[in-house]
Parts: structure tokens; sequence; C-alpha cells
């Protein structure tokens, strides 16, 4: 089975919040500390993530990471289909990160840790995307880095050691860039243009990755709606052709990922959390919490301390959104669709 590996997510949404924070600070920052220190803060995280992978990473398969191989099985006696490829793992179609694994496995005779430096390598895109997206135009190059450092250590947080270290997880990551890149394409979108169809396909990709992925589709309505609200005049006529082909394209992908699916005897139902409410709120605030959290207890005060800061945040943006130009409000709603896709994880 694959275990629950919530840090990712909840990054992304940490990434808004701590982004709103350190706006404020950064440019006393930028004229106490020089540029050499700020790119050491911000370069120290992947460079210990790349330390935790050398050191404890081991080439042994584990788990989940068995059920790769029948379909190495099947790839060399020449009988491997689409549809197994497309064959659920758990709740999971995990069809595009399944691809990159068995080609990486064939390049390397399988050796599980090539698959955690392309995790490694995942989150270096990740968070260089989420620097794009979290640093407006004309920012002094300082400013913007030291606004960037607390973004990274949360993108390469050790308290995702499995997903460091565990080359199968590859898909969750994968999962998590596809979705910023979605966020990105619909920020930068103006119409049915090539940021639009990145975003379109970046969605599928994450989709058919992680079933967290599924949710871009929802999320990325959202950002549209937004996006639409605050352009005004200009926003309306670009506003119906992507909301309609957004739509058609996630009512698509989600009819083929349900298509022959089965439910396993494992897995609770999606209103269990109606019986057990109490215990359903403390794991969502573990989950929000658990980045920042040392242990069960600490993750859940985080968790709580977070989401009240979130919605403080929010309300205060919401109340003096108007005042910002629209290219700022553009901005802010890939955030927005980040925050939202955090909880939603959730």
């Amino acid at each position: 089975m694959i275990p629950e590996q919530e840090v990712l997510p909840a990054n992304s949404g940490l990434i808004f919040n701590l982004r709103l924070r350190f706006s404020a600070i950064a440019k006393n920052g930028a004229a106490r500390f020089g540029l050499p220190f700020a790119l050491l803060f911000a370069c120290l995280p992947p460079l210990l993530a790349a330390y935790y992978i050398r050191t404890y990473g081991v080439n042994v398969i584990q788990w989940d990471e068995w059920d790769l191989v029948k379909f190495f099985d099947s790839w060399y006696s020449g009988t491997l289909t689409l549809k197994e490829l497309f064959a659920q793992h758990n709740e999971h179609r995990t069809f595009f990160g399944r691809l990159f694994l068995m080609g990486l496995g064939h390049l390397t005779h399988l050796n599980t840790k090539a698959a955690m430096w392309a995790s490694f390598g995942a989150l270096c895109l990740l968070a260089l995307l989420l620097y794009r997206l979290t640093t407006p135009k004309g920012t002094n190059l300082k400013t913007a880095i030291i606004r960037f450092v607390p973004i990274s250590w949360l993108v390469f947080n050790w308290n995702q050691s499995e997903n460091l270290l565990w080359g199968f997880q590859f898909q969750l990551v994968l999962m998590v860039l596809a979705v910023a890149v979605a966020v990105y394409g619909l920020t930068r979108s103006t119409g049915l243009d090539r940021f639009f169809w990145l975003a379109v396909i970046s969605g599928i990709v994450a989709s058919y990755s992680f079933a967290n992925g599924l949710l871009i589709w929802p999320v990325g309505l959202a950002q549209i709606l937004w996006q639409r609200y605050w352009r005004g005049n200009r926003g309306v006529r670009l506003f119906r052709p992507q909301a309609l082909s957004w739509s058609l394209i996630a009512g698509a992908v989600y009819a083929l990922y349900l298509f022959d699916y089965k439910t396993g005897p494992q897995h609770p139902s999606m209103l269990s959390f109606l019986q057990h409410p109490l215990l359903a709120v403390g794991h969502f605030l573990v989950y929000l919490g658990t980045p920042l959290g040392t242990d069960l207890n600490s993750s859940m005060a985080m968790g709580a301390l977070l989401l009240t800061v979130y919605g403080c945040l929010a309300v205060a943006l919401l109340a003096n959104l108007s005042l910002l130009p629209t290219a700022q409000r553009d901005q802010l709603s890939g955030g927005f669709s980040l925050l939202l896709f955090t909880l939603l994880s959730g």
C-alpha cells in the first residue's frame, strides 16, 4: 500500500501563507543581509536533501515497488497492455508515474536510488516554479530570494523522509509538480492559448499520477472564475471558452478515471468523517501542521495555528483586493489555488 504522505500538499498551502508573511519584512531583510547569504539560506535545503538521499538512500525494493516487477515481466515478455498500465493502484491510477518509473528502471536495472534522485529533481523543479509564482515582476533579486527562503525549507522538508528515500513516491511528487504547473499556466493564460493548454496537460498528468491530482479541475475552475471576475470586461470575453473547455476536459478525465473503478475493501467510506467528526478534524489539523511539527500533538497545534492564519490572511486580502492592480490579483489567484488545493487534499 502507499502510506499517507501529506507533507507536499500541505507545503503548497504554506507557501502562499509564508510568501504573504515574508513580503512585508523581505525589504528590511534585504538591507541587512547580502545576496550571497540569501542565496546560501535558499540553496541550503536542497543541498541537505541531496545529502540525506546520498547518505541514507538504499537500493532495495520495498512495499509497493514490488508491483513494478510484474509490469517489467509483462513488458519483457511482450504482453504489456495499455489497460494494464492504466490499472488502479489502490484508489490511484498512476499511469504517468508508472511509465516514468518503468523507463527509469529499465535504464538503471531497477536501481531504486535513481527514483529517489528523480523525486529530488522534481522537487527542484517545483521549487523553481514556486519561486516564479511568488515573485512579482520587477522585484529586487535579493528581496525575492529572501522571500523564497521559507519556501525552499518547506519544499525540501525532512518530515517527508519517505518521499525522499522511497523512489516509488516519485508519483506523488510528480502529481504535486503537475498541479503547480497547471496553476502557473492558468495564472499566465489569457484565453485558449499555450498557457491554458499547458495547464490542461499538467492537470491530466496530475490526475493520472496520484488521486489527489483530480482536485486540480475544480480548483482550476475556481481560479478561472476568480480571474474572470477581477479582469472585468476583458475577463468576460476570456471566461466562457476557458471555463467551458476546462469543464468538458475535466468531465472526460473523471469519466475515464472512474471507468471500471473498483473500491477496495480496505478503504473506508468517503462519508466516514460524518461518523467520526472529531477524528476527521484531528487528521486534517495534523495534515496541515506536519511540515512544522515534530510529533502528533505539535503537528495538530501547528495545523490549528496555520488554519487560523490562513483564514485571517484570506479575509484581509479579499477585503483589500480591489486596491491591487490586475497583474497582482492574477498572481494571488495562483496562491489561493494552491491554498484551496491544500485544504481539499486534507
